[in-house]
């Protein structure tokens, strides 16, 4: 059997970007942190977002992601650019309201 190449729904250009990233010193972290961002989602809403093999390509076993999922899996890709250590002394954080779990929550399957 063939490889089956993963194409991301965010691509490195859009990614460099949003983090205004104007180098390619850390592309590699950066594709890293896409992959994550997607498997994230992925695991959230219990559903896969990118096909896996070629003859997922037909659109039956993966959902295509929306706008709104892109935007979460931009929220955590950024906090995770962003926040690279697992402890962060000296600052309090917050969670956004609509946040990354908030978007997905929309597109979330739930077994029964």
């Amino acid at each position: 059997m063939a490889d089956f190449a993963i194409t991301e729904p965010l691509t490195l250009a859009q990614v460099k970007t949003y983090l205004r990233v104007d180098d390619d010193l850390e592309d590699a972290l950066i594709t890293a942190l896409i992959t994550a961002a997607r498997e994230y989602a992925e695991r959230y809403e219990n559903r896969l977002l990118v096909a896996r093999t070629a003859t997922d390509v037909a659109g039956t076993d993966y959902y295509t992601p929306s706008e709104l999922e892109k935007a979460a899996m931009f929220l955590f890709l950024g906090h995770l650019y962003e926040n690279r250590e697992t402890v962060v002394i000296g600052a309090t954080a917050v969670e956004m309201p609509l946040g990354a779990r908030r978007l997905l929550d929309m597109y979330r399957v739930y077994s029964i």
